[in-house]
Order: C-alpha cells, then sequence, then structure tokens
C-alpha cells in the first residue's frame, strides 16, 4: 500500500517484533474530502483497512475548534473502523506561558484539558497529542497537571502522546511515561 506524500512528513517507525511490523504516524492535518480522489483521510483509512498500522493526528482548527464538524467527524469514524487510531492535536504553549504568533499569549492547563475532553466528546479519539512541549523544568507542574487530568479523565489509561523537543525532558515527565503512551498507541 502507498500512501503519496501530502506536504506533510510521516514519521515511520520500526517496532519491537516482526521485521515487517512498521507503524504510521501521520499528523493529518488537512481536511477531508469526500471526493475519493482527492481525499487523504480515504487513503489513510485504506491503509489501516490493508493493515498497516497507522495512527493519525487530527488538528480541525489549531485544536478540536469551537463546534464539532461532521466532515471529521464522518472521516474519522471510517478511519477508525478500518483499524486506524486517531489522537486530537493540541498545543500547550510552551508550558502554558509561551504561545506562538496568532494564539492567545498564554494558556492554562485547564485550557489544554478542555480542549482534549471535546476531542473525545466530539470524536472519540484514542488519545491526545500535546505539542509546543517545553524544554524547561520550570515548565514541569503544568505537564504534570496535564497529564493528571488526562488520567482522572480516563481511569483505564494513559491517553497523552507527547512531542518532547529533548529526551532529557522525557524523562522528567512522569518517568517517561508519556512515551510510553506513544509505544502504546504505534502498536
Amino acid at each position: 500500500m502507498f500512501i503519496r506524500k501530502v506536504g506533510v512528513a510521516v514519521l515511520t517507525l520500526g517496532l519491537h517484533g516482526a521485521a515487517s511490523a512498521t507503524s504510521l504516524l501521520v499528523p493529518a492535518y488537512f481536511y477531508p474530502s469526500f471526493e475519493p480522489a482527492q481525499s487523504y483521510w480515504n487513503e489513510l483509512t485504506a491503509a489501516a483497512a490493508a493493515g498497516v498500522r497507522v495512527t493519525a493526528i487530527m488538528n480541525p482548527d489549531n485544536g478540536p475548534g469551537t463546534l464539532p464538524n461532521s466532515d471529521y467527524a464522518s472521516a474519522i469514524t471510517g478511519f477508525r473502523l478500518a483499524g486506524g487510531k486517531v489522537l486530537g492535536y493540541v498545543y500547550t504553549c510552551y508550558g502554558g506561558g509561551t504561545c506562538v504568533s496568532g494564539l492567545p499569549s498564554t494558556r492554562s492547563a485547564a485550557d489544554v484539558l478542555a480542549d482534549a475532553q471535546r476531542y473525545a466528546d466530539w470524536y472519540k479519539v484514542d488519545g491526545i497529542f500535546l505539542d509546543e512541549m517545553s524544554n524547561q523544568l520550570a515548565a514541569l507542574p503544568f505537564y504534570q497537571t496535564v497529564a493528571q487530568g488526562l488520567r482522572a479523565a480516563r481511569p483505564g489509561g494513559l491517553t497523552a502522546v507527547a512531542s518532547v523537543p529533548e529526551p532529557s525532558m522525557l524523562s522528567m515527565l512522569l518517568g517517561g511515561s508519556l512515551l510510553m503512551g506513544l509505544r502504546r498507541f504505534l502498536r
């Protein structure tokens, strides 16, 4: 199965086990189209149906947006039925205090958790992808609060995957448990 390049990087990770076992983590920051020849979500769905382990990071509006989107809901339902997994993109403003231009100047842990809850309610995602992670130790309490909130919302398992700028920061994040979340989603 071939997935064409869609203007975003596709990260291919080999897993422990069979040499042929590969999973894809796809930043699926593109709008779903119902025109099959133009729908990258349809291509991801076809790959998942063919047995490729695909986890897509959805990002409707630099987060879940302000209202549910039926186009995304339909695309994600089909993708998940084919065996794909979906993570919802949530930005963290580097620990809450330094957002990039075009966003509010700060972001609280409550804001991050509210976005995560909207993804869960509207799209039934498998997890949350936390982006714009800080590499500063001072931000650790912010991420601990976020991780605790995510776990409380879904007590059956870890629901966060982090894009951590440095491995040393990852080890500080609750003993590396966010990386374990990434490994779990890619299996």
